[in-house]
């Protein structure tokens, strides 16, 4: 197959092949993720990205699984006949998920949970609610039932609520994904909990992070970038005020994404932190 990316389908989901050498590289992603859960729910669409995993074991070649706000994320690296068997064994999984292994994986995802700092942004951005959930410990797993989690899966992990990406020399032979029916999801709604915008908080971190809604374009992205470059010059090689001055860029498939800028630095020394350079 020629180079550049190609669409086309798999199994009725929606599928972008680019041309690669080396180890074959694939993703299938779900429109689901914690977003899209309740405060007293929260967690069971990480409980199912286990679940669906658990089959696989052990294995060489390099794979994974990640739960965030929007999406669900079931990546692999390696041969085409391990992509194959990878891809097939989740969809397989999340037809049958092995309820076995809830009890364990719940305990599991709580000792994940325990390592785990969430920020406290979102919360204070939007709430307890939507795009909020990121900052709350995940409390629907423990009382979570097996019913619960097959109606979560059936509903959310559907071939019409899937994405296939293939990075390779082409597109992997045998590939089957094995998903229900269903719909496509809309992307969470953005709720807000600021009383009025600017807004500023402290959680005492020592550190200042400024978090803003843009409109998703090229020149935002590379207004991200530059202003990351002027953090790290300004405050850590001219001021010394900081040791870690970096931006982010998160879209949020709405037409807006979120640009955000972080300085740690020592109490005395925040109000320069705060001072970003123009």
């Amino acid at each position: 197959m020629s180079q550049g990316i190609h669409h086309t389908e798999v199994d009725g989901i929606p599928t972008l092949f680019a041309y690669a050498t080396g180890p074959m590289r694939a993703g299938l992603v779900f429109r689901v993720g914690v977003a899209d859960e309740t405060l007293a729910g929260a967690g069971i669409t990480h409980l199912v990205e286990h679940l669906a995993l658990h089959r696989q074991g052990l294995a060489d070649y390099h794979f994974n699984g990640a739960t965030k706000a929007a999406f669900t994320h079931f990546h692999v690296e390696g041969a085409e006949h391990e992509i194959v068997a990878y891809l097939d064994g989740v969809c397989t999984s999340l037809l049958d998920l092995p309820m076995e292994r809830l009890e364990t994986e719940k305990e599991i995802l709580r000792t994940e949970e325990a390592r785990r700092e969430p920020g406290q942004l979102p919360l204070w951005r939007y709430g307890a609610q939507g795009y909020g959930l990121v900052s709350y410990p995940e409390w629907g797993v423990r009382g979570v039932r097996p019913d619960d989690v097959r109606e979560w899966a059936g509903t959310w992990f559907t071939r019409d609520n899937a994405v296939l990406w293939i990075a390779g020399e082409r597109l992997p032979a045998g590939l089957s994904l094995k998903l229900p029916a269903g719909q496509r999801r809309p992307m969470p709604a953005v709720t807000s909990a600021l009383p009025t915008a600017p807004a500023y908080f402290s959680d005492g971190k020592g550190g200042v992070l400024l978090d803003a809604v843009v409109t998703d374009t090229t020149a935002a992205r590379l207004y991200a970038g530059v202003l990351e470059r002027e953090l790290s010059r300004s405050l850590r090689q001219e001021g010394g005020y900081s040791y870690t001055a970096a931006s982010d860029y998160t879209s949020r498939r709405d037409g807006f994404a979120t640009v955000t800028a972080f300085a740690d630095a020592l109490p005395a020394k925040q109000d320069a932190g705060a001072a970003t350079p123009r």
